[in-house]
């Protein structure tokens, strides 16, 4: 399979914005339940196209990357507790 044509053709992306920093998020639509992937330090999303072209008859995907990886923005996390109020902060600008 090429997965860069899977991608290009099946993920979308949206910039979930955050003050003056966008997180990039890119997704697939569908009524089917949603499964939230994050990619490891130093990737993007397209480490995870694999694994989301094997979920995708399932679930709805959602690929969130992180800070100063792939689209979003870079921004100082100092530690995990900051981190986690950045992916707190992004999943509330995308689910209002």
């Amino acid at each position: 399979m090429d997965y860069r044509d899977w991608d290009a053709k099946n993920l979308k992306r949206i910039e979930i914005r955050h003050g003056e920093n966008i997180a990039s998020v890119w997704h697939t639509r569908s009524d089917k339940p949603l499964i939230v992937m994050v990619h490891g330090i130093s990737g993007d999303h397209s480490g995870m196209v694999p694994l989301a072209t094997e979920l995708v008859q399932q679930y709805q995907i959602a690929i969130v990357e992180l800070p100063g990886h792939g689209d979003s923005d870079m921004l100082p996390l100092p530690n995990a507790a900051a981190l986690r109020q950045w992916f707190e902060a992004v999943e509330s600008c995308a689910n209002p």
